[in-house]
């Protein structure tokens, strides 16, 4: 009686492939277009890492002989991305860098292709900082900047990598750093417009990964590289980039104190939220990290969304420390005062009609100015596009509140007390949800938060 192969997707140990030059022994991974195996290579009997295209939920195999097929997607498209896989592998194979793990043969098979790589023995950065906790800074930096002379190797070469995290950086036992994974990778022109597939890891990716569309450049790489090194000095992983547009992150030296000026620093600038306030090269990063061209302080708590310090300074000017931020306090109030008058202006001229921009001051007044009515309403947020009319004349605390009322039109939950006062009075609030996951955003909710953040 014949046995039947076992009923998996993935490929069974003792399985040949190429002809018997490779023999599988056992999966490794699996993710969201490929599924890896450790397998030796027979002749030089060295152990390999095996990528198989392999579509996660639209792709099954035949069990009799492991051939692959498209599932819920046609024919066409199952090429298409088939093609893609190859043509990365083609590119990663032309790549020669000591901290990059080379590409050594591809091939079809099965209706489907592969991609062959030496298999690098050692430990993640996630694998060592789980098991003894952050690593002393010489050790982090001198693994840092490995991968990031590999990165902006790369980035010579129009590629980025899209997915740098502990996970994909491997420690050997002599101390070289290897960065792996290039699943995400892609060609790109720097700084344009393009539809990348939406590929990211929460905490390391950059806010201009979760569109297709966005623009991406060298920043994008460098942000995951600020990441990583502030999980490896820290043992946290950092705050997601959603939820960073209406919380403040920890600056990695207030989770571990003993981090130097110039790593907080570096780590700060490099994971800016803005990709214009970041590094835009590695040589830049890595300059301001061994303090030869040292950036300018910043925040880590400045994002598009969560308010800046200055920003709060100007919406409370009592709670100032110093004259400097008295000073931009009250800078802030007058332009309050002329945005109010150029309002009041507006109305008049209009013979009271009601206005996008004098319906939108209504929201930005105290509570105890405004008694929240059943229609209390500032803009259509979900379904009508802002203009740039609408925001020019705005201070930065109405600015604030408004894209922050995108929030709490979901019954977002704030952390800051000002916000979340304000919001208490308003009728239609109805607070949820403390995590930023339950809040989902649709395109004409993220187009406003987009304009928005241009006048902040």
């Amino acid at each position: 009686m014949q046995t039947e192969p076992p009923k998996t997707n993935h490929l069974q140990p003792g399985m040949q492939l190429s002809g018997g030059k490779y023999t599988i022994e056992k999966k490794i991974g699996e993710g969201g277009f490929s599924i890896t195996y450790r397998a030796m290579q027979s002749g030089l009997n060295r152990a390999v890492c095996i990528k198989e295209y392999f579509p996660a939920g639209h792709s099954m195999r035949d069990t009799a002989h492991y051939t692959v097929y498209p599932q819920g997607i046609d024919d066409a498209l199952f090429e298409k991305y088939r093609q893609a896989f190859r043509k990365e592998a083609e590119t990663l194979a032309s790549l020669q860098h000591p901290s990059i793990v080379e590409v050594i043969d591809i091939f079809d098979e099965n209706n489907t292709s592969y991609m062959v790589m030496p298999f690098v023995e050692g430990r993640t950065l996630q694998q060592m900082v789980e098991q003894q906790g952050p690593l002393p800074y010489p050790e982090a930096v001198n693994y840092i900047a490995q991968v990031a002379d590999a990165v902006a190797y790369i980035h010579q070469r129009h590629i980025l990598h899209r997915d740098i995290k502990p996970d994909n950086v491997i420690i050997t036992a002599e101390y070289r750093a290897i960065l792996i994974d290039f699943g995400s990778a892609r060609e790109f022109v720097n700084d344009k417009t393009q539809a990348h597939t939406s590929i990211l890891t929460h905490g390391y990716a950059p806010t201009e990964q979760y569109s297709t569309t966005s623009r991406k450049g060298s920043y994008t790489d460098i942000y995951a590289i600020g990441a990583t090194l502030y999980f490896v000095l820290t043992g946290t992983v950092p705050m997601d980039a959603a939820a960073r547009m209406s919380e403040e992150m920890p600056d990695p030296r207030s989770v571990n104190p003993a981090i130097p000026d110039e790593a907080n620093r570096t780590i700060i600038k490099a994971m800016q939220m803005k990709a214009i306030d970041r590094h835009q090269t590695v040589e830049e990063f890595m300059d301001d990290l061994r303090n030869i061209r040292p950036s300018q302080a910043a925040t880590a708590t400045t994002s598009d969304t969560a308010v800046p310090s200055r920003q709060v300074a100007a919406a409370n000017p009592v709670t100032s420390v110093t004259d400097n931020k008295q000073s931009k306090a009250g800078l802030y109030i007058v332009l309050g005062i002329v945005a109010v008058a150029i309002v009041v202006a507006l109305i008049l001229a209009l013979g009271g009609r009601t206005t996008a921009v004098d319906s939108h001051t209504e929201t930005i007044a105290s509570p105890a100015e405004q008694a929240p009515t059943p229609t209390d309403d500032s803009y259509n947020l979900d379904s009508q596009k802002l203009t740039d009319e609408d925001l020019r004349y705005m201070s930065k605390h109405e600015l604030r509140l408004l894209r922050n009322e995108i929030f709490a039109r979901h019954g977002y939950i704030f952390k800051s007390r000002d916000l979340q006062e304000h919001f208490n009075s308003k009728s239609w609030y109805h607070p949820i949800t403390t995590s930023t996951y339950d809040v989902h955003l649709n395109s004409i909710e993220q187009y406003n938060i987009n304009l928005i953040k241009q006048y902040e």
